[in-house]
């Protein structure tokens, strides 16, 4: 499923045995949250959309999150380098990452998307359009979208800010 595009791509399932609201301890009140239920069995699906230079470890603490409630949680990373200089490969990546939901049967859960920063409010934009382009987009039963820091446009201090920091982590 990764290909040679270096696409971060992991689902997981939360706890279905054993679940007790009082297991939930990352957040004093989140256990008085409102959940989002759909008909049936489905369980809700949340896709994170990593920031550009996330790493897999700091998206883990935003599934703990939503886990322990009992979503289902896809995580995608696209790599730093791509958000800088490979954009061409960005619909090649919404389209593998379309096709995973698909290949794990996740389209028909009720869907939100949790985008961080410009990174993940970019690759969301292909991915939305690549949803578009499928055969029934309707399938897809995308209830919102969360935007987390971001998208915005940047100034010549924050974009070098950013690549700055992407940049003293990995080699583009």
């Amino acid at each position: 499923m990764h290909g040679d595009l270096g696409l971060s791509f992991s689902v997981e399932y939360p706890m279905l045995e054993g679940w007790k609201q009082n297991q939930i301890t990352i957040l004093e009140d989140f256990e008085n949250q409102n959940t989002v239920t759909a008909a049936g069995d489905k369980k809700t699906l949340v896709v994170l959309l990593g920031w550009s230079g996330a790493r897999e470890k700091q998206l883990a603490k935003y599934s703990e999150i939503y886990l322990k409630r009992g979503y289902i949680i896809v995580r995608c990373i696209i790599p730093a380098k791509v958000t800088y200089s490979d954009v061409e490969k960005l619909p090649l990546l919404a389209n593998e990452i379309v096709g995973g939901l698909r290949e794990h049967n996740l389209i028909w859960h009720p869907i939100f998307f949790h985008v961080f920063s410009n990174g993940g409010a970019l690759l969301f934009s292909y991915i939305i359009r690549e949803i578009g382009l499928q055969k029934n987009p309707a399938d897809f039963d995308i209830r919102g979208t969360i935007f987390d820091s971001g998208p915005c446009a940047p100034t010549c201090t924050s974009a070098y800010r950013a690549i700055k920091i992407t940049c003293s982590s990995y080699t583009l």
